[in-house]
């Protein structure tokens, strides 16, 4: 019985006999490109469901081989070196797809020398805020039904950005701390979010659309993250911190008896993990239709909404957000 699920276990960790993970990924002709995403989104929407099921369980083992502390260090320009220093976790995980889909060999030869992830790093390093071409990970994109939606995209396109329980032990140096599994210090990602996605939706525009509310929150997100610095600058005890913005009617919704309020501001939650603070425009904001007007609306009052509940900045930073918040002020509110 020990003899035949010893053999069981190799098979299954085996990447050569995943015969129908290498069957689905075919499609992408060994490259993981725009237009090989294209091309294999198109043949997965006629694929057997019971096959992709399969295959996503290989897909999963291929990612426990190759999603690993070791595989890391050997990751891009910054490789992992330790859970406090900058890591560019999504291209790491970018990489570990060209590997996935350059075939079985390549993930054998990866896991058992992790240096060989050197040579499929051709992903361009992408600026905070930017989104790479294409979105997401082999992983995230396997619902092809669900992939389509933008809001899902949206969502869900960082799933395996924070580590699984499951995965958790092949990152020994992160293993028993939960914030450090999100990689909050990745040189990729802001850390600062205006999120004013929900204004997009109430209003029926595509809620990825640059130009709309979405993009104004983008935009905020980016003049705030000039002003508070890189990951390296945020306070040790927040993660990742997001100002959600919301209609009147939605924000009022959303509080609760009990909770904390200051100012307009409703605190949802503020720790190493995760902050958010969420904060409502009136009808006539909601109505602005320039742009330009709508991205200072929202910095100014997600600078006020960073400093009402004395957040640990440093001073320069501090500073920095009244300056933001007083210019939304002077401008007439």
């Amino acid at each position: 019985m020990a003899l035949f699920g010893s053999l069981f276990r190799k098979k299954k960790s085996d990447p050569s006999s995943w015969d129908e993970l290498w069957t689905v990924l075919a499609p992408y002709g060994g490259r993981v490109t725009p237009s090989s995403t294209e091309t294999w989104l198109r043949a997965a929407a006629t694929m057997d469901p019971k096959v992709l099921a399969k295959a996503k369980d290989q897909l999963e083992r291929a990612y426990d081989l190759l999603d690993t502390e070791a595989v890391a260090r050997f990751a891009g320009e910054i490789p992992f070196t330790g859970p406090d220093r900058p890591f560019a976790r999504r291209r790491f995980l970018r990489t570990v797809d060209a590997v996935i889909v350059a075939g079985p060999e390549a993930v054998a030869r990866v896991a058992a020398d992790p240096s060989y992830l050197r040579s499929y790093d051709s992903s361009p390093a992408v600026a905070p805020y930017e989104t790479p071409d294409p979105e997401g990970y082999l992983s995230d994109r396997w619902d092809v039904e669900r992939w389509k939606d933008p809001l899902h995209r949206m969502v869900w396109k960082d799933v395996l950005v924070s580590l699984s329980t499951r995965r958790q032990k092949a990152w020994p140096s992160v293993a028993d701390d939960s914030a450090a599994q999100m990689f909050h210090l990745d040189p990729e990602y802001g850390w600062i979010d205006v999120d004013a996605s929900s204004i997009a939706a109430e209003q029926g525009a595509p809620v990825e659309a640059r130009d709309g509310w979405t993009g104004a929150g983008i935009e905020a997100s980016k003049r705030l993250y000039a002003a508070l610095g890189s990951p390296l600058e945020r306070p040790d005890v927040l993660g990742l911190v997001a100002v959600v913005v919301l209609s009147q009617a939605e924000w009022d919704d959303e509080a609760e008896d009990g909770d904390e309020v200051r100012a307009g501001v409703l605190n949802i939650g503020i720790d190493r993990s995760a902050t958010e603070l969420d904060i409502a425009l009136s009808d006539e904001e909601c109505a602005v239709t320039d742009q330009d007007e709508r991205v200072a609306l929202l910095v100014g009052r997600a600078a006020h909404a960073l400093l009402v509940f004395d957040l640990p900045f440093t001073g320069s930073q501090a500073a920095a957000l009244g300056e933001l918040a007083r210019s939304r002020e002077s401008q007439g509110r």
